[in-house]
């Protein structure tokens, strides 16, 4: 008794297979579907408000249920998209700016907890927002840095070399700054007092 494999086939029906169907009776086609139309859908308001809320673009997106890929390819071929989103992050940001002053003046009450049981609440300052708030407000006052102003106010810049005679000579000429012309005739004056 001999096995057949299973991928072996009749000779007949393989046969029937690459051929078309010569039979009389013809298969009819099912008649087609309507097709639905659909509505697209404007996502941008969805984003716009969830983005004033939150200022953050995956979030907006989640909201509006887009990819970040939608959002990012409307900033850049829709100016006014663009701006509606720039508008958008301002708000979030003036909220935020908002809620940071309110923790910096009014604090934020947290519990206190002891042996594992709430025994009352404390109200917790942030001097760190404060600072934060400062700076940005009052840069000219609370600025975390020294700006040097190198301009010359209109007047004619000069080489100047600086003379500075060894330590305990002359403590007067360390302090200032002598043209280079001059230097010869002080050496010459240092020389001859000495």
């Amino acid at each position: 008794m001999a096995l057949k494999k299973k991928s072996e086939e009749p000779p007949k029906a393989a046969a029937n297979r690459t051929q078309p169907d010569t039979s009389a009776e013809v298969k009819k086609s099912a008649p087609k579907k309507e097709r639905r139309v659909t509505k697209t859908v404007d996502w941008r308001p969805a984003f716009l408000k969830s983005m004033k809320k939150l200022g953050n673009v995956t979030r907006a997106c989640t909201a509006a249920k887009i990819g970040r890929s939608t959002a990012y390819d409307m900033y850049e071929s829709d100016a006014d998209f663009a701006k509606d989103w720039e508008e958008a992050l301002e708000e979030a940001t003036d909220l935020l700016e908002l809620e940071a002053r309110r923790r910096a003046e009014k604090g934020v009450r947290t519990p206190i907890y002891q042996g594992g049981l709430l025994v009352g609440h404390k109200q917790m300052y942030s001097d760190g927002l404060m600072q934060v708030l400062l700076k940005a407000n009052r840069p000219e006052k609370f600025k975390d840095y020294s700006a040097v102003d190198h301009t010359t106010n209109g007047k004619e810049l000069y080489q100047t070399n600086i003379y500075m005679p060894d330590n305990g000579r002359d403590p007067v000429m360390t302090a200032r700054a002598i043209p280079e012309s001059q230097i010869p005739e002080l050496v010459a004056r240092k020389a001859v007092k000495e």
